[in-house]
């Protein structure tokens, strides 16, 4: 056992040797970037969001329409349960059933459907950020470029977020 231990420390150190030897030869520029902060602040992406919240208040307004048939039916029921049939209550609390079973179905479609045009419209999004990261990293020889969201701690002096947030304005007007 102490000698597997010993093996893998020893090929631990080699693997941090040779890395840090590579890592040494080239020079590493880094750079920053708030990644949530493009998301919120960009045009396009402040676009997408007025397109998902649109899409949010016409499936709430839909929804909206089946809770008031809904709220309809109960207080109908409420007020003529006393002079109503044993059929005629059977029905309405069908129809009352029925009318919430849709209305719990059209939420969850709902929510399908917002939360599938978010993912599609922020994987866009970050797809055209990343691109732009891209040309940043050629132009200004960024080997690494690291969303702020996983470094602990960086320097003001490497953050980019405002650089990114004005060409990807600018690329999406070009």
């Amino acid at each position: 056992m102490r000698k597997l231990v010993y093996i893998v420390a020893v090929i631990c150190l080699l693997m941090a040797a040779i890395t840090s030897t590579s890592f040494a030869a080239e020079s590493t520029k880094t750079a920053i970037v708030d990644i949530s902060l493009v998301l919120t602040e960009s045009n396009a992406a402040k676009k997408a969001n007025l397109e998902l919240n649109s899409l949010l208040k016409s499936k709430q307004a839909a929804l909206e329409e089946k809770a008031k048939i809904i709220e309809k039916l109960k207080q109908e029921y409420a007020g003529q349960a006393n002079t109503m049939s044993p059929e005629e209550k059977k029905a309405k609390e069908e129809a009352y059933g029925i009318a919430v079973k849709d209305y719990q179905q059209s939420v969850a479609e709902a929510d399908l459907a917002v939360n599938n045009e978010a993912v599609k419209l922020r994987t866009e999004v970050l797809q055209e950020v990343k691109e732009v990261l891209k040309k940043i990293s050629q132009e200004d020889n960024y080997v690494y470029i690291l969303d702020a969201a996983t470094v602990p701690f960086f320097q003001n002096s490497v953050d980019i977020t405002a650089k990114v947030i004005k060409r990807y304005n600018e690329d999406k007007n070009n």
